[in-house]
């Protein structure tokens, strides 16, 4: 047998062993059962898969706050108050991102790519649920200070809002830059030297927290805001996916 012979007949075993064309796949994939879950059920079910030390740590922090801002008041009214509130916002960012972090931490990032909805729809869940956390945060500290001191609610906000969008534009940066299980310890740095520098703010530029500074505040809040949204949609799309099937739900 030469090798023109081997060749016909490993020819002829492929046609042999060819598999079918499948009829009426679309059909038949809608008939089968599978677990199927809603985006409103899914966005839902996240909460329950948020650790309960996140949540933990995220009110022991707010309530933190509110002793600091408390005894900051005595000194000074406006200013050591706001600072001790400001001081402490870095660190309910690096509450959600350890909570983000956990795919890559513990090696999990793969298997959620096979999930029913993709790797970066699931993290923007997560993201918007310990965003909404971290907004209910701000807002009860910023009506608290409310009380401690003769500004309005509206400018209490955007100077809480200032540190907290740097710390999250720090730390996506720094998620987009290292891929090690580490970059909770990374960003952790990036929080308090950002807590550190709210301390200073009023030392580096007088009567920074008055009136007059407003408009620099408010267009350092849109900045920030735009810069935000685009890391996170860069992050969403580079998160990639793999193509989910019934096989993998087996």
């Amino acid at each position: 047998m030469n090798l023109s012979d081997n060749r016909k007949i490993v020819k002829l075993v492929k046609e042999s062993y060819e598999p079918l064309v499948p009829k009426n796949k679309p059909d038949f994939l809608k008939k089968a059962e599978y677990p199927k879950l809603s985006f409103k059920e899914f966005f839902i079910g996240q909460i329950q898969y948020i650790r309960l030390r996140t949540w933990l740590v995220s009110i022991l922090l707010f309530v933190s706050a509110l002793f600091i801002i408390e005894l900051s008041s005595f000194y000074n009214m406006n200013v050591s108050a706001i600072k001790a509130a400001s001081a402490f916002v870095p660190f309910f960012v690096l509450a959600a991102v350890a909570e983000t972090a956990r795919s890559k931490q513990y090696g999990m990032k793969e298997l959620e790519m096979t999930c029913r909805f993709s790797f970066g729809t699931l993290l923007l869940v997560k993201m918007i649920l310990l965003g909404i956390l971290n907004l209910l945060l701000l807002s009860g500290c910023s009506i608290f200070l409310r009380f401690q001191t003769d500004i309005k609610l509206f400018r209490i906000g955007i100077y809480l809002l200032v540190p907290f969008l740097l710390t999250c534009n720090l730390t996506l940066i720094l998620a987009s830059l290292f891929k090690s299980r580490e970059i909770t310890y990374f960003c952790g740095f990036v929080c308090g030297i950002v807590s550190v520098s709210c301390l200073f703010t009023d030392a580096l530029v007088i009567d920074i927290y008055s009136a007059k500074y407003d408009v620099y505040w408010l267009l350092s809040v849109g900045v920030l805001m735009l810069v935000l949204v685009q890391k996170i949609v860069q992050i969403i799309k580079n998160s990639g996916g793999i193509l989910w099937n019934l096989s993998l739900t087996g």
